[in-house]
């Protein structure tokens, strides 16, 4: 009977546990779709939530034509990690294409931890362009952003190799 007990309420607190990252999933996709309503440059273009991981698609317009962000969210247990790409933005992908080789030296990571703070990086790699038949080096670059839940909290920082 002992045994019994243990063995179900081990399978209850893992059948829990589990549940963990869809609930934070489901949590994410209410915010999220609550920002770009509350939005007037942003909108939400498509929402696919899964247990682990959620894809989202975002267009934004500042003022010189639309710029879409491919979000790949992995909602886990501690930690939400979003892994943002500007690989369906025309001007963009062109340039990579054109003058990088293929190569994006652009990564976006943001991370929300459980009281809902963010911390996002945009990292460049090193990269070197020609123009007029010089040779442009830029070298590794690193912009910070933090911001915390209530929206009352920015900070900010640039590391720059030059």
């Amino acid at each position: 009977m002992k045994k019994t007990i243990l063995i179900a309420l081990i399978a209850l607190i893992a059948g829990a546990s589990a549940g963990v990252p869809f609930v934070k999933g489901m949590i994410i996709e209410r915010e999220i779709s609550g920002a770009a309503a509350r939005s007037s440059g942003a909108r939400l273009e498509s929402y696919t939530r899964n247990v682990f991981t959620s894809k989202i698609e975002w267009s934004l317009d500042p003022g010189t034509g639309p710029v879409v962000l491919i979000e790949e969210v992995r909602h886990g247990y501690a930690t939400t990690v979003v892994h943002t790409r500007l690989t369906r933005n025309k001007a963009f992908t062109d340039f990579i294409n054109r003058r990088l080789d293929g190569e994006n030296p652009v990564e976006i990571r943001t991370e929300i931890d459980l009281k809902g703070n963010s911390s996002t990086s945009v990292e460049v790699a090193p990269f070197s362009i020609f123009s007029s038949g010089r040779r442009l080096t830029c070298d590794r670059a690193r912009f910070t952003f933090f911001c915390d839940r209530a929206m009352s909290r920015f900070r900010a920082g640039v590391e720059w190799a030059g």
